[in-house]
């Protein structure tokens, strides 16, 4: 008689099915962070990074390497699955014409300061210390062509306030008559 046979037949079901259950648990365990937090996936988009200067109201001058969003496919992306971002970093989103805007922080770990800026470059608003992975809306609250998103804190740091302005190709600057 083999060892199998003192063993009732029901027993020996339940510690298959358990070993079966404990396997499959222990899969998703190990590949779940893979699938979630993969690397890959904030890297399927890319940006192109640039300089970006904003000229404070007394004629100071901050530069910023920002990441450029131009597609939608870049701006649906945007920081979303960044866990921290250098201080003179930001992203910049570019549209094609002047709208109201509405951003979220869906999926967005860090707190950013927004800054919506209108076709002249001239920053009309700035929403300060968004919070990270909000759903509610964060509006320009009138027509803009961008929003230059900067670590949270960093325009108060700066002295960005509106009015200031951004200086960068895609803006162009009013010309008086």
């Amino acid at each position: 008689m083999t060892k199998a046979a003192l063993l009732p037949s029901s027993f020996l079901r339940k510690l298959f099915m358990g070993r079966i259950a404990f396997a499959v648990a222990l899969v998703f365990l190990i590949a779940s962070p893979l699938v979630v937090f993969h690397p890959a996936r904030a890297g399927d988009i890319t940006f192109s990074r640039e300089k970006l200067t904003i000229q404070l109201p007394d004629g100071k001058n901050i530069s910023f390497n920002v990441e450029v969003a131009t597609t939608e496919a870049q701006r649906q992306h945007g920081l979303m699955f960044r866990r921290a971002m250098p201080r003179d970093a930001g992203m910049l989103f570019l549209f094609d014409k002047e709208q109201e805007l509405h951003f979220w922080m869906k999926n967005t770990y860090l707190p950013l300061d927004m800054l919506f800026v209108r076709a002249d470059g001239v920053i009309v608003r700035i929403a300060p210390m968004t919070t990270p992975r909000s759903l509610s809306p964060v509006h320009s609250g009138e027509p803009c062509v961008a929003v230059i998103e900067l670590n949270g804190g960093e325009a108060q740091k700066r002295g960005i306030i509106p009015g200031s302005r951004a200086i960068y190709p895609a803006f162009k600057p009013q010309t008086s008559r």
